[in-house]
């Protein structure tokens, strides 16, 4: 009898086939929360344990916890930290800490003691408030070795920051409302609303207005630093408005640690207006990072000291893209050099460039409109504009000033007139703060 050609498969082989049949069939869980039977606290316990927790299904791989319509999620301890990769879809909840309870973040990501998978958080369609945490650590979210993938959600009303990430952490911040929160110590680093300490972050077409800080640095909207390794921001199609702090950096505060020098923060078609500082910066107080802004406005703010909307004290400042800095023929600026591109408006009063009032000018975000006569109108020529969509999603790129060029505006809006549709801008989904 003719032996057979065909030879088995080696142990190596064989288990290499099977580890990929394991991947290529493992599933996430979806962990369904009833606020009864199965918590939310349950269904995060099942994620990081993989195991059936209370009725809430054992977690599997990358999870999704997926929370009941439009419910209240009041908590009187803290939640478990999360840490491993979950999705949380809140349709519209509202998670919050119970004012008599301790302090606590309402979300913790990640841990101290450095997780090797570096857990990611996807929080989708979620109202964050009533959160406290001493040293300004994060009140509404805080993430520490983990990464935050934030949409469509309002972050409100919480001390001691309203998110802080920090370390290893690679986030994004889409399409949400950061307002109204507010530092809760003067003794304590980061700032009022959202604090990134290195790693890397993306932020787009997010409103960041009227959050308070009396931290030890400053910082009102945003506090950046590259504690614990360099920094990147990316923030593109967005309105940094109405903050205050009692130290430097109203809208942005950059803080070196040991001349490290390794701190790149990019700002697009953005706008920072209405910032206010007891001390130097009003809208931006920069020490040694790289600055590169681009077709933004700087407008409007003020500092008790030195420079209304930019103070910079090292690193390098880019302008020179089609920018609107200042009023009054004076850019309010130091240690930055205006380009030939940018504009320094004439205007004495901001509310001749842009309606001062943050208002549903479409999208899920409350911006700031232009006037019908802002020098920021069609200042960009189309081939030269640097995003295509606008905060509110719409088209960049229209004749707003009748001069028959479709140019794009500067700012985070492209001008909206008043016969223009916005009943059903929002979906009647998310509530403009």
């Amino acid at each position: 009898m003719k032996k057979s050609t065909i030879r088995p498969l080696s142990k190596t082989a064989l288990t290499a086939a099977l580890l990929l049949e394991l991947a290529t069939t493992a599933q996430a869980a979806t962990i369904d929360v009833d606020n009864n039977t199965c918590t939310l606290a349950d269904a995060i316990t099942a994620a990081n344990t993989d195991s059936v927790v209370a009725s809430c299904s054992a977690g599997s791989d990358d999870d999704v916890i997926e929370l009941p319509t439009d419910s209240t999620i009041t908590l009187t301890t803290a939640l478990p930290a999360i840490i491993n990769n979950v999705t949380i879809n809140a349709n519209g909840s509202t998670i919050t800490r119970d004012s008599s309870a301790v302090d606590f973040s309402v979300i913790q990501v990640g841990s101290a003691v450095y997780i090797a998978n570096l857990p990611i958080l996807t929080l989708n369609n979620a109202t964050i408030t009533g959160g406290a945490r001493e040293n300004n650590n994060g009140g509404g979210i805080n993430t520490l070795n983990s990464s935050l993938i934030l949409n469509d959600s309002i972050i409100s009303d919480n001390t001691g920051g309203a998110i802080t990430l920090s370390g290893n952490n690679n986030s994004e911040i889409n399409r949400t409302i950061i307002s109204n929160n507010q530092s809760s110590d003067i003794g304590g680093y980061y700032g009022g609303a959202l604090s990134v300490n290195s790693g890397y972050l993306t932020l787009s077409a997010t409103t960041i207005s009227n959050n308070t800080s009396v931290s030890g640095l400053g910082g009102g909207g945003i506090y950046a630093s590259n504690y614990g390794g360099s920094l990147t921001i990316n923030i593109e199609n967005s309105t940094i408005s109405g903050n205050e702090t009692t130290l430097e950096g109203a809208g942005i505060f950059h803080y070196d640690f040991m001349g490290l020098s390794d701190s790149d923060i990019n700002i697009t078609s953005s706008t920072i207006v209405n910032n206010i500082s007891l001390d130097n910066g009003g809208g931006i107080h920069n020490d040694v990072a790289d600055f590169i802004v681009r077709q933004t406005i700087i407008s409007g703010n003020t500092a008790t000291n030195d420079g209304n909307e930019i103070h910079s004290t090292g690193g390098t400042f880019t302008l020179n893209d089609h920018n609107l800095v200042g009023l009054s023929n004076d850019s309010g600026s130091t240690g930055v050099t205006v380009g030939v591109t940018d504009i320094i408006p004439t205007e004495a009063n901001l509310s001749e460039i842009i309606d001062t009032t943050l208002a549903n000018n479409g999208g899920t975000t409350p911006t700031h409109n232009l006037t019908p006569s802002s020098p920021a109108l069609d200042a960009v020529l189309p081939a030269n504009c640097a995003t295509t969509n606008d905060q509110t999603g719409n088209v960049r790129g229209n004749d707003g000033n009748g001069d028959m060029i479709n140019g794009c505006d500067i700012g985070a809006v492209e001008f909206q007139t008043t016969e223009d549709d916005l009943i059903f801008s929002n979906g009647f989904e998310t509530p403009l703060i």
